[in-house]
């Protein structure tokens, strides 16, 4: 991505310019059709999508420019040293998300984001509160489903990792995870790989069930990485947090070469 002026608009833009090889190029075309369907169905640009205004090419490299946005929420929280946003905050973010992906799952829309992550959800503006997602180089229709190997190791649902038939329902995992890493400043599920993603949310899932069940679930001591020091702002009670290195972790590259082995 570049930032850029247009002179016919008289405004900034930003450039997502795709690498010159057939199959990314393919992969932008589909980005294309499917942006180019999302502003035609939300011409009030009232659901929270990025906008497409133009694309085209450039020795031999597929250019789609759109409107500028701001932060993405991975770059907040970091702002944050990774300490979390508040709740009230990530009820904000929720709504917009949830009526983006609403929007989405429409009959006339039926479109499956397949990567939605902290870094593609941007701030409108770096002193708002409003977002919008963007990055739809991994979505599909929900009839006409592309690729298998899908989404960013941390927010990947069962059905991906399992190889099973998927729906728009993997994005509501995602966002799951999401609100989580927002307000714990960590991801909820943080694998290494794709059998140690599958083996964290097996033991998260049980872990929660013996505490649901536990008669000394409150006196349950926390890991040695995380501190009690935080007090959560609308319910005053202690908050879990900690804060380890996380740069491995987000790497908007991560499985490229993947998608582009599965295209035509």
């Amino acid at each position: 991505m570049v930032k850029a002026w247009d002179n016919t608009e008289g405004r900034e833009v930003a450039i997502k310019i795709i690498k010159s090889k057939k199959p990314f190029t393919l992969q932008a075309r589909t980005e294309i059709e499917l942006l180019e369907q999302l502003k035609e169905k939300d011409s009030g640009d009232e659901n929270n999508i990025v906008r497409l205004i133009n694309h085209f090419f450039f020795r031999g490299h597929q250019c789609l420019v759109f409107e500028m946005l701001s932060l993405n929420l991975y770059e907040l929280l970091k702002n944050t040293q990774f300490r979390g946003v508040s709740l009230n905050l990530i009820r904000k973010f929720a709504k917009q998300i949830l009526r983006a992906l609403d929007f989405l799952s429409q009959p006339g829309v039926n479109i499956i984001h397949c990567d939605l992550k902290p870094e593609n959800i941007l701030l409108r503006s770096p002193r708002r509160s409003a977002i919008k997602v963007i990055d739809f180089g991994s979505s599909c229709k929900s009839d006409k489903k592309m690729y298998s190997y899908i989404q960013s190791r941390f927010y990947r649902s069962p059905e991906v990792m399992l190889g099973i038939s998927y729906s728009v329902a993997i994005d509501i995992w995602s966002l799951g995870c999401i609100l989580v890493e927002m307000h714990t400043g960590e991801p909820l599920f943080a694998g290494s790989e794709q059998f140690d993603q599958m083996r964290k949310l097996i033991e998260g899932e049980a872990e929660g069930r013996r505490m649901k069940g536990g008669r000394r679930t409150k006196r349950a001591r926390p890991a040695a990485n995380v501190s009690l020091t935080d007090t959560d702002p609308c319910l005053g009670s202690p908050l879990l947090r900690s804060h380890p290195s996380r740069s491995p972790w987000h790497d908007p590259n991560l499985y490229d070469r993947k998608i582009a082995s599965q295209l035509p």
